[in-house]
């Protein structure tokens, strides 16, 4: 508040309908899209729980977390094309194409060796972060790391539709990506286990990125 003050900003809490009204219309697609995303993410694990052993769920757990630890880098990448493409959609839509573009091709420059290193070094990989004692996570990793191109697609094509105020078609997306998610799992996994949840992986992120470009 004293930096605040000392550039002549002065805050002061006060009602307002036309803020209240758009913020009531604007908000509840993303929070249902928080809602979505934790759901399709998380399932897997619950669903995993139920049906196998809790050290499957270990050697799942370890595939999970060495994929998703890369998402920082279209995290990054959307946070920081989203206000240009917002901007640019009012303004120029020729831009606004080019710049989405430009930052599809670089997150695909990223992903597909990461993609391909990961396939060929799963083994020492895994030994290197976790030791030899989860080796059963090497073929879960192996598959698991075929999604990272979608995954990187996903958040940049999240970051457009929220640019271009179609908010509601992302929530629905991710909305779908759950529920395939959930269904996926409970036929994937009672049938074949932790792999089985690895694919399915591969599969709700291959869908969503198929429903973002449609």
């Amino acid at each position: 508040f004293r930096v605040l003050h000392r550039h002549g900003i002065h805050l002061a809490f006060a009602w307002d309908k036309m803020i209240a009204r758009w913020f009531l219309a604007t908000a509840p697609p993303f929070f249902l899209a928080g809602i979505f995303t934790r759901l399709y993410v998380y399932s897997d694990s619950i669903i995993l729980s139920r049906f196998v052993e809790v050290a499957e769920v270990g050697y799942y757990g370890v595939a999970a977390k060495l994929t998703n630890a890369l998402q920082f880098i279209p995290v990054a990448l959307a946070a920081a094309a989203y206000p240009a493409l917002s901007a640019l959609f009012t303004a120029d839509h020729t831009r606004a194409r080019d710049l989405f573009a430009r930052a599809f091709h670089y997150l695909t420059l990223l992903a597909l060796p990461i993609m391909v290193g990961t396939i060929v070094l799963a083994g020492p990989l895994v030994r290197l972060v976790y030791g030899s004692s989860y080796d059963a996570a090497v073929p879960l990793l192996a598959v698991a790391i075929i999604a990272l191109p979608f995954t990187f697609w996903n958040f940049l094509f999240a970051a457009l539709l929220n640019a271009i105020d179609r908010q509601v078609q992302n929530t629905v997306n991710l909305g779908l990506a759950m529920v395939l998610s959930i269904g996926g799992n409970l036929i994937a996994v009672p049938l074949w286990g932790i792999m089985g949840a690895a694919w399915v992986i591969l599969i709700v992120n291959g869908g969503l990125a198929l429903i973002n470009m449609v």
